[in-house]
């Protein structure tokens, strides 16, 4: 009887031992896990690709809710998993501002631009409008017979002065543009 008792006690003894050897390998694989899942995470943030970063730190966090609290879980909980979640917003936020303001240069220079071809488009206008009215004032004097006194070579130099003179307010016109 003594001897079953001590081979019971043993067999009690090899399955602690075994049992407590398991749960040393579990813990091993899980700590091999966090540590690939935290290389990732900072592996990707220093790639800048920031969306699958963050699922990895999901995992990771995932992973570590379901540990019993350690010295490493409480860091990675603690400590590191923020701070790579801080670094990433940082980074995110400085990447759309720029963006931000890469799209600002782009808006003025467009409106500017926008602008321009509107004044052109004014001038155009009204200097067809202004060329209408003077036609109209010429028929209109012509139909009523305020004909001037002038002989006909002074008629047609001022005709060619007036020509000349919307001739040169066309080019300035055109250099503006």
């Amino acid at each position: 009887a003594a001897e079953l008792h001590a081979r019971a006690t043993r067999v009690k003894h090899l399955r602690a031992t075994r049992d407590n050897i398991e749960g040393a390998i579990a813990v091993v694989r899980t700590c091999r896990e966090l540590a690939k899942l935290d290389a990732k995470a900072m592996a990707l943030i220093e790639q800048q690709q920031y969306y699958p970063a963050l699922v990895v730190i999901e995992q990771l966090q995932g992973i570590l809710y379901t540990l019993n609290p350690c010295e490493y879980v409480n860091y990675l909980l603690l400590e590191r998993v923020p701070a790579m979640q801080q670094t990433i917003l940082v980074a995110v936020k400085r990447s759309f501002n720029d963006w931000l303001a890469h799209v600002r240069a782009l808006s003025e220079a467009i409106g500017r631009r926008a602008m321009e071809q509107a004044q052109g488009r004014l001038r155009k206008k009204v200097r067809g409008i202004l060329r209408q009215t003077r036609v109209k004032t010429r028929r209109a004097s012509g139909l009523l017979g305020h004909e001037s006194d002038d002989s006909e070579g002074e008629q047609s130099e001022a005709a060619r002065r007036r020509a000349q003179e919307e001739e040169e307010e066309d080019q300035e016109e055109c250099a503006h543009q």
